[in-house]
């Protein structure tokens, strides 16, 4: 929402979408799943700094009942008025008892039409998610082949092949290696019940198919390359490298590890594998990716048609080309992403021992613009200032925050400063400039409409007799 007020706001209020604007006004922009405190600072020839102030995503009891009043669908009726016995209905006007009731009120609806772009977001639980041997089987599998795309794509693959430790660690594992601790019967394809372990024969197998997919359309490399083998090699010992944080793990435990390994970058849990930290690239650009993305893959398995490896390499194609970001929200890359306006954002949360996968996507919205009288908003942070800081009082529940629908004292209260307040997010002071070119949408309309005048001017045929 900030990047777009900063392209769009001085050209709302220019517009008079805002209504009459002076520094020092507050707003509040809403929607069902969004609420920000707008502050304008300063109010220029062509320009105005504001401050944006963003509220709870799911608000308290009281947030919800002051956002409930003002919102829209209270003040769209209108009374019945009866003279002599005859109805009488005034459009496009407040009841009576509304016109009383908003003398009342500190606030004012200004529009509700005001269009922005901004994230839309959704959260999906992932409780019920991984709680069967199946599913957990196919995670496993998005996750490997999500390390064999990433790895056989990277630059420095060829580099990989000639460094001295990596090429030591690969003779280790080139004869009957079975890696006995990495692995589960019921949950790994690649597992050999001969061997009881995971060897290279049997991921050869299973994932060799795929392999030589990325090698022709990624490098273009032929299926009798001297190298295949190698890469191969390196690909199997990736895997055991990205699926040791997960090894032998179901459901809600499966989630805490997951989460954990999303959250933090992803380490070699043993000495042999200790190869891994030669280069930090290998697991931030190998391991770490393919860990994230394997969330967006196990979303998208009920609308894409994962288990042809054709369309899975058109999927994972298409994460990179189309500007999708999969991080944690404490990445830098997720704040970068944010303010770039990336079409669509992906990540993981954690709240009360329960796991969600939020999902941010880029799209125009509608939100709702409610004016408050300033001075009402300075004298109750005034207020609260005095009573915490002045009076030491200490009560988190007190009395002077609680709701007041036709003051929005608990939404004022809150978008205050910390630690008087207590907003989720606070901008810095951000100037907006009026453009000229989204003027241009609006002046179209005028063209059709002087044609339409030209066509009234002319004279019409006349109706033939019937």
């Amino acid at each position: 929402m900030l990047v777009s007020l900063k392209d769009t706001l001085q050209s709302q209020i220019s517009m008079g979408r805002m209504g009459k604007v002076a520094a020092g006004d507050f707003f509040i922009i809403m929607n069902d799943r969004l609420t920000a405190f707008v502050h304008i600072v300063e109010l220029g020839n062509g320009f105005c700094s504001f401050q944006i102030r963003g509220m709870e995503f799911k608000g308290t009891f009281c947030h919800e009942q002051e956002l409930q009043r003002m919102s829209k669908e209270n003040y769209a009726r209108t009374d019945t008025f009866i003279f002599d016995e005859i109805a009488v209905r005034f459009p496009y006007t407040l009841g009576l008892w509304d016109m009383i009731a908003m003398r009342w009120n500190s606030w004012m609806p200004i529009s509700h039409s005001l269009i922005l772009q901004t994230y839309s977001i959704s959260m999906n639980p992932l409780d019920t998610q991984l709680q069967d041997y199946d599913s957990v089987a196919k995670f496993i599998k998005f996750l490997l082949m999500g390390s064999i795309y990433y790895m056989i794509k990277h630059k420095k693959l060829r580099d990989w092949l000639k460094d001295e430790k990596i090429v030591a660690a690969m003779n280790k594992y080139r004869d009957n290696f079975v890696s006995e601790r990495s692995g589960d019967a019921q949950t790994d394809k690649d597992y050999d019940f001969v061997a009881r372990g995971i060897t290279l024969q049997r991921y050869q197998a299973v994932y060799q198919e795929w392999i030589d997919l990325n090698l022709e359309k990624s490098i273009g490399m032929k299926s009798d390359d001297p190298l295949r083998e190698d890469i191969t090699l390196l690909c199997f010992m990736t895997s055991l490298v990205a699926r040791a944080p997960l090894n032998r793990r179901r459901g809600y435990d499966l989630l805490q590890c997951y989460y954990k390994a999303f959250k933090t970058k992803t380490a070699p849990t043993s000495n042999q594998q200790q190869w891994a930290l030669v280069d930090p690239d290998l697991m931030d650009d190998v391991v770490q990716k393919a860990m994230t993305i394997t969330l967006k893959l196990n979303m998208d398995q009920y609308i894409e048609d994962l288990d042809d490896n054709e369309e899975f390499y058109t999927c994972m194609t298409g994460y990179e080309n189309g500007n999708f970001v999969c991080c944690s929200e404490t990445d830098a890359a997720w704040r970068r992403a944010l303010l770039d306006g990336a079409p669509e954002l992906l990540s993981m949360r954690s709240h009360e021992g329960s796991y969600q996968a939020v999902t941010l996507t880029h799209r125009y919205m509608k939100f709702d613009v409610i004016k408050f009288n300033k001075e009402c908003v300075r004298g109750l942070w005034a207020g609260q200032v005095q009573e915490l800081v002045f009076f030491g009082s200490s009560d988190s529940e007190r009395a002077s925050i609680q709701r007041l629908p036709h003051i929005g004292r608990n939404l004022i209260n809150q978008s205050c400063d910390v630690p008087i307040g207590y907003p989720i997010y606070v901008s810095p002071l951000t100037v907006s400039t009026s453009s000229v070119d989204m003027y241009v949408g609006d002046i179209k309309p005028l063209n059709g409409l002087k044609k339409r005048l030209r066509r009234k001017r002319e004279p019409q045929p006349p109706i033939p007799p019937v």
